[in-house]
């Protein structure tokens, strides 16, 4: 974790790491071959190890005292995020207790406890997935509380607040305590309207549209506060819909890289061997693996996160400044606070010459950033998606939007903001820099936020003490989430290239089940949005085995072969929770019952094995 672990070399054997673990939740398969440690220096590699994987099943999961160390680390990916919390346990725990940390918070010579642990999750994760997550967060605190031998209560685990909706708190906080000094009703009849209740009264209603843009994530929420009860400060919040994407930062970067900075390379390139064509470049950077070697592999992987990533973000925080340059001149090691490794950069000018005829050495190209060109990029990547959640926030006709996130400082998400008009330009509000006083944590020195993504921790922490604690002076929340537990989802087939769904499954009338022709494994993704533009999240996987080992059968047996395709899968969807299906039965051409263990209906949140962070490639779509 952190920059120690980013900067480290890849080891020789095995995979020593992975891009972020909440990604991977979905992905419970057993590795093939076992967790390897990265030492540096190390003549031999050293399969992972520690007194307390005794208490884990091979799966990750906490046993307990009733497991036994395992002979083989082949964790699932999945259990990277229990080793990630666990990690963060220790770090929490050592913090708190520390003597530099509790001298200057009153009551030093007391010992501190860990009470609750809240984790936030983006808007388009879907259930089944926050079950995982939830699993996996229970088992790090049950794991650290059994070998640290602290005696219970454990902490309380909250994970039901999402990211998009921390940003609305932390705004809205601001604007009630210290601007309208603790009046809520007053705060919501100025920032609102009267609009109609249930019972056909009028009252002041404040209708607020978050749109939170991540590193992975894109998410909107919308929600409605009034004034509730005789408390001035106490606040109803009513969430009214929720939806999220996998559109966001990480793919701004991707598309950056592909289409200035690898592009910018290719030119450089051209001007020596004019032979290059444009087409093998692409190959060379995209996902191709048949060819390539282990090493290959992970080195072009450390060449895109300590280049190519730092490169995009340099780009990124150019477009970000408020100056009138429109241009800038760049030396290569300009765009980094830490020089890249020379075996990274001697893997590029080597491949360079062995693949293309090319003596080509990073830095000694000349770069120009362009506010323009990054901007359209952007506009590139964001604009459908702004476009489509600019249509559902006048659909709901809010009062106000909220900017969260680090890609929200940028001047060109404001602006596709502002020519779609959801609302008036002045009710769209970018957290970065924006003024709520000395209380919050992250703030600049003139009391305005400095970075747009604190918002999120913030917003949670408000969310504990004045929703669940009661605890928060100047607000008090209730929250009714009914509306979005009940919201439609919309579940298909997907084209992969497209991200479109190519045939509705669900939702059904009387909750029917469905019939699904298959002939090789198909994704199945969700939405929320009734329209066919919108992309989908990839969600579920069918699959029909039909390979003879598998089903038992063989050549010398005397068994049947399998049967050929197509096979017809049945499945359902749980009316209280519509993100989960159920595969009830299998058939195949000739409407034969298929074994249950032949027909597979598995979580899967990624079409591909590898997202590109971890692998490095480029061009796949």
């Amino acid at each position: 974790l952190g920059q120690e672990a980013a900067q480290m070399d890849p080891a020789t054997i095995g995979d020593t790491g992975m891009s972020s673990p909440k990604r991977y939740l979905w992905d419970d398969r057993l590795r093939p071959l076992a967790w390897y440690f990265n030492l540096p220096g190390a003549d031999a590699a050293r399969k992972i190890g520690a007194f307390f994987l005794k208490h884990l099943d091979e799966k990750g999961a906490f046993l307990g005292g009733k497991g036994e160390p395992p002979f083989d680390p082949t964790y699932p990916p999945s259990s990277m995020m229990t080793f990630v919390l666990l990690e963060l346990l220790c770090h929490v725990q050592a913090q708190i207790n520390s003597w530099s940390f509790r001298q200057t918070r009153g009551n030093r010579q007391v010992k501190r406890v860990l009470e609750s642990i809240v984790i936030t999750t983006p808007c388009g994760m879907s259930d089944p997935e926050k079950r995982i997550y939830r699993e996996r967060a229970q088992a790090a605190v049950d794991l650290y509380y059994h070998i640290a031998r602290i005696p219970d209560p454990k902490p309380q685990l909250f994970l039901e607040f999402d990211e998009s909706s921390c940003v609305q708190l932390t705004w809205l906080l601001g604007e009630i305590k210290y601007r309208f000094l603790g009046e809520a009703a007053r705060a919501i009849a100025m920032l609102g309207r009267p609009r109609p209740l249930a019972d056909g009264r009028r009252e002041p209603v404040l209708r607020v549209a978050s749109i939170d843009i991540g590193g992975g994530t894109s998410d909107l929420m919308i929600a409605e506060y009034t004034p509730s009860g005789l408390d001035h400060a106490g606040v109803r919040q009513r969430m009214l819909f929720s939806e999220g994407y996998s559109v966001a930062g990480d793919e701004i970067a991707k598309r950056l890289i592909e289409k200035i900075v690898l592009r910018r390379l290719y030119e450089f390139a051209r001007e020596r061997t004019p032979a290059l064509s444009w087409e093998e470049f692409q190959h060379f950077f995209g996902p191709g693996k048949g060819e390539r070697d282990k090493e290959f592999l992970d080195t072009k992987a450390e060449l895109c996160r300590q280049v190519w990533i730092p490169m995009a973000h340099r780009h990124l925080e150019f477009a970000e400044l408020d100056t009138a340059e429109a241009s800038a001149e760049m030396g290569f090691y300009d765009f980094f606070r830490r020089r890249p490794p020379e075996y990274v950069l001697d893997f590029f000018a080597r491949h360079m010459r062995q693949e293309f005829g090319c003596d080509l050495n990073l830095p000694e190209v000349p770069w120009v950033l362009s506010k323009a060109r990054i901007n359209r990029v952007v506009e590139n990547v964001m604009g459908n998606l702004l476009r489509i959640f600019c249509e559902v926030v006048a659909q709901y006709d809010c009062d106000v939007i909220i900017l969260g996130g680090k890609p929200s400082s940028l001047p060109v998400i404001r602006e596709t903001l502002v020519r779609f008009m959801p609302v008036p330009p002045e009710r769209i509000i970018g957290l970065k820099g924006y003024p709520v006083g000395s209380w919050y944590p992250f703030s600049q020195k003139a009391g305005g936020i400095a970075d747009p993504k604190t918002a999120t921790v913030v917003g949670a922490a408000i969310w504990l003490f004045a929703g669940q604690l009661n605890n928060l002076d100047g607000l008090s929340l209730t929250t009714d989430r009914a509306r979005i537990q009940q919201q439609e989802c919309f579940i298909g087939t997907f084209n992969p290239e497209a991200m479109r769904i190519n045939q509705l499954l669900f939702p059904t009338a009387g909750h029917r089940e469905v019939p699904l022709t298959v002939t090789r494994p198909v994704f199945l993704g969700s939405r929320r949005i009734d329209s066919d533009l919108c992309t989908v999240n990839p969600l579920w996987e069918v699959a029909v085995t039909t390979d003879a080992a598998a089903q038992g059968t063989g050549r010398g047996n005397g068994a049947p072969p399998p049967p050929p395709p197509p096979y017809t899968v049945h499945l359902k969807q749980d009316p209280q929770c519509k993100e989960t299906l159920v595969l009830t039965r299998a058939v195949d051409a000739q409407k034969t019952a298929l074994p249950p263990r032949l027909a597979s209906l598995r979580l899967r949140t990624m079409v591909s094995d590898q997202y590109w962070i971890d692998s490095g490639s480029f061009f796949d779509a």
